[in-house]
C-alpha cells in the first residue's frame, strides 16, 4: 500500500506558532541536531504541498541529536490520522533524519500501527520540498504491508499497571527527566517523563508482581492532550520470567474507562519476533496511583 502525504512544520525558534521546539539545548544548532539535544515536535500532515490543504493528521514525535558531526538525529514519531479513511489509525517510525540540502530522500522504518494499521511494517521516505524563514514543507511516501491472516489469531495477555504519579513525593513511579511546562499529567508540550511502574495479575495493589513497565514519555501534542511513549514491558516472574514486549504509541490524556491503543513492535525472549496491539484502559485512580487494566494481544505471523 502506498500512501502520500505533506509534514508542514513551522521551523525550530520561529517563534510562538513554532511546532518544534528543545526540550534539551546541549548545543546550539540551528536544525536541533546538535549532539545530545533533544526536539519535539507536533507538525501538521495536510493532503498536499500548499499551507491550505486539507488537514488528515499529526506527526508527534521527538528527535535526538544522535551524530557527532551533528549531521544526523534519530526520530521517534507517531504518525496520526484524524480525517478521511484512516481516522483514528496511525503508524510508529522510527530512523534517522539527516541534515541535508532540498530534495534529499531519505528512509526510515514503519515498525508498527494501530487502528486499520495493526501489524503494519514497510517503510517511509522523507524529500523535504519547500522552506522559507519558518516553514519547512517535506513529502512523506509510505509504503506498507501486512502479514498474510493467521489460523492462529492473537495471544491474549492482561495483567496491571501500577503507577505511583507524577509529583506523589518520593516514593513516584513517574518522574520529570524534562519540565518544560508545568503539566500536573506531564503532557506539557516539550516535557520528558521517564516511568518504572509496577506490573501486577490484578488490580489490587497486593496483587503477585509479574514485572516492570520501564519507558518513557514525550508531550508531543501542542493541545498537551497526549504524549508520544516507548516503553518496554519486562516480565519478572511466572512463564514470561525474563522476557519482555516492546511498545510504541500515544498516550493520551482522558477520563478512567478511556480505552486506547499502542502498537506492540517486538519482543525478547519467549517473546521474540512478536507483534500485536496493547489496549489501555486506566480503571482506578487516587490522589496518588493510577491503576491501568492492559491488555496485550500478540502474534508471532
Amino acid at each position: 500500500m502506498h500512501l502520500r502525504f505533506y509534514n508542514h512544520e513551522r521551523i525550530l525558534g520561529s517563534g510562538p506558532n513554532a511546532t518544534v521546539v528543545y526540550a534539551v539545548e546541549r548545543r546550539g544548532s540551528t536544525s536541533g541536531a546538535g549532539f545530545g539535544n533533544i526536539i519535539v515536535y507536533d507538525n501538521l500532515l495536510r493532503l498536499g504541498v500548499e499551507t491550505d490543504s486539507p488537514i488528515i493528521g499529526r506527526n508527534q514525535g521527538m528527535g535526538v541529536g544522535s551524530s557527532l558531526a551533528e549531521n544526523s538525529g534519530l526520530t521517534n514519531c507517531q504518525l496520526v490520522f484524524t480525517a478521511g479513511k484512516y481516522n483514528g489509525s496511525s503508524l510508529a517510525v522510527q530512523g534517522l533524519f539527516p541534515v541535508a540540502p532540498l530534495e534529499t530522500v531519505f528512509e526510515r522504518a514503519i515498525t508498527g500501527g494501530t487502528g486499520r494499521f495493526r501489524l503494519a511494517r514497510g517503510y517511509l521516505l522523507t524529500t523535504e520540498v519547500r522552506s522559507t524563514s519558518t516553514t519547512l514543507t517535506g513529502q512523506l511516501d509510505a509504503y506498507i504491508t501486512f502479514p498474510a491472516a493467521s489460523p492462529d489469531g492473537y495471544m491474549h495477555l492482561r495483567f496491571y499497571n501500577h503507577e505511583r504519579i507524577l509529583g506523589s513525593g518520593p516514593n513516584a513511579t513517574v518522574v520529570y527527566a524534562v519540565e518544560r511546562r508545568g503539566s500536573t499529567s506531564g503532557a506539557g508540550f516539550g516535557n520528558i517523563i521517564v516511568y518504572d511502574n509496577l506490573l501486577r495479575l490484578g488490580v489490587e495493589t497486593d496483587s503477585p508482581i509479574i514485572g516492570r513497565n520501564q519507558g518513557m514519555g514525550v508531550g508531543s501534542s501542542l493541545a498537551e492532550n497526549s504524549g508520544l511513549t516507548n516503553c518496554q514491558l519486562v516480565f519478572t516472574a511466572g512463564k514470561y520470567n525474563g522476557s519482555s514486549l516492546a511498545v510504541q504509541g500515544l498516550f493520551p490524556i482522558a477520563p478512567l474507562e478511556t480505552v486506547f491503543e499502542r502498537a506492540i513492535t517486538g519482543g525478547t525472549g519467549r517473546f521474540r519476533l512478536a507483534r500485536g496491539y496493547l489496549l489501555t484502559t486506566e480503571v482506578r485512580s487516587t490522589s496518588t496511583t493510577l491503576t491501568g487494566q492492559l491488555d496485550a494481544y500478540i502474534t508471532f505471523r
